[in-house]
């Protein structure tokens, strides 16, 4: 925030007027990335400047300010500087015209709870700043934590909370992301996507709960039975991408509402679609909403899909013992994301994702990625025959398939997994230039999870 302060200042000196408008917007883009140089190009000329603005801030992101001490002298250094937000305020406060250009918001907090609080649960900037941003486009917030601490809605002020939920009701808004927040409700959950605005058709909720014993939002209407009432749709609504993980009764809750008649969103439109299939007693449920939503939406194109080890529980596979499953048709995806297990219990999985593969009528499919944690000092023989059919299957295609496998870390030292053992294993793939096997750091949890930032 610092280097933007300066840009409403202007410059002292004028470019020469021989030199194109367009031209000065071309070679100013180029720069939509790099801060400085965008600081520096507003202080050259005041030609420059409304360009500059427009790329420094088109997106935002508002956390805590890194420092280099976690000890209580570092606590009382970050409680005596303005926080991002602040900065934020002064700014719109003095330039309110640079609200106009803010498209892209992300709030993320990163800060331990559970040891010194958090700067958003002390906010007073954010109910000033939220409704100023009218041509908001992106909006999206998370706990920023590797290992979640979940940003419970109901603890920071109310006026913040009220600012977020008119924030997702924004008019241009056509992303919504959160991730790692717990709603007073579940159907508060609901509510953000039954409220939010028609332009909205990209949806990512990575980790989202509700603290189901609180009475929150307590002006929402309700039914006799006291239940909250989630308003409908007065006409339908398309979805372009969708990212849903939960746990518990929510998964099923969420897909169920969504794919309701009376929710009104046409799935037809659906493109990209992040789904995690959790396994344990749900198993089943989750595969027939999974196959509902494919048979609803023709034309997906990207597909992330989790079935990860899930599915032993006390040392059974409660795939393998519900028998086999049906292909699903997978002919429009051009993209294919897999979490599973090559050496596990996803074995039986991956030999269900190949009789999807060999059954397709036609395959659009250009890229295969496929995510494993290591689970096996050694590759047991049994899997073997199932990669060769793999293999086999897509190399034989008249289409180039590129197959990507990406080995997730693990804090086991014991289990291990060499990419040169996979690379020898898919021979056909390996032949053609088509296969690439590498490890992946700590951000390819990502997959796993669904969270991702750039919806």
């Amino acid at each position: 925030m610092d280097c933007w302060m300066d840009l409403d200042l202007g410059a002292g000196t004028t470019l020469t007027r021989h030199i194109p408008e367009e031209l000065i917007d071309k070679m100013l883009n180029l720069l939509w990335d790099d801060q400085e140089a965008l600081k520096q190009c507003s202080l050259v000329s005041r030609s420059f400047l409304c360009t500059c603005q427009k790329l420094s801030f088109e997106c935002i992101r508002l956390e805590e300010i890194p420092d280099d001490v976690d000890d209580w002298a570092g606590h009382i250094l970050r409680d005596s500087r303005p926080t991002m937000a602040e900065r934020l305020e002064l700014l719109l406060k003095s330039s309110p015209h640079l609200a106009l250009l803010i498209k892209d918001l992300h709030i993320v907090d990163q800060s331990d709870l559970c040891t010194w609080g958090s700067w958003l649960t002390d906010d007073e900037s954010l109910p000033f700043i939220l409704p100023l941003l009218v041509n908001l486009e992106r909006f999206y917030i998370a706990s920023g934590m590797k290992d979640p601490d979940y940003i419970y809605l109901t603890h920071l002020p109310k006026p913040v909370q009220e600012a977020f939920f008119a924030t997702w009701r924004l008019p241009k808004l056509t992303h919504i992301a959160i991730a790692r927040i717990t709603f007073g409700s579940f159907k508060d959950v609901l509510l953000v996507i039954s409220q939010s605005s028609h332009s909205v058709r990209n949806i990512a909720l990575c980790m989202v709960d509700g603290e189901e014993d609180r009475e929150v939002n307590g002006n929402h209407d309700r039914d006799i039975n006291g239940q909250l009432i989630i308003p409908r749709p007065s006409s339908t609504r398309h979805i372009d991408s969708l990212t849903f993980t939960s746990f518990g009764e929510h998964f099923t809750e969420f897909y169920t509402w969504l794919l309701s008649p009376e929710t009104k969103f046409v799935w037809s439109s659906l493109h990209k679609l992040h789904f995690y299939i959790r396994g344990e007693f749900t198993f089943q449920e989750d595969l027939s909403v999974f196959r509902r939503i494919l048979t609803a939406s023709p034309s997906v194109e990207e597909l992330h899909v989790v079935m990860y080890e899930l599915f032993r529980f006390e040392g059974r596979n409660t795939w393998t013992e519900s028998g086999p499953q049906e292909p699903i048709d997978i002919s429009s995806i051009r993209v294919l994301h897999l979490v599973t297990d090559l050496f596990g219990s996803g074995l039986s999985i991956l030999d269900w994702w190949c009789d999807n593969l060999a059954s397709a009528p036609s395959l659009a499919l250009e890229d295969l990625e496929i995510y494993v944690f290591p689970a096996y000092s050694c590759r047991p023989a049994a899997a073997l025959d199932l990669i060769r059919r793999l293999d086999k299957i897509l190399s034989s295609t008249e289409r180039d398939i590129n197959l990507k496998i990406r080995i997730l870390p693990t804090r086991n030292d014991n289990l291990c997994l060499v990419p040169e053992d996979l690379r020898h294993c898919f021979t056909g793939l390996r032949a053609k230039g088509r296969l690439e096997v590498d490890c992946v750091d700590d951000d390819g949890l990502k997959a796993y999870t669904g969270y991702e930032e750039d919806i």
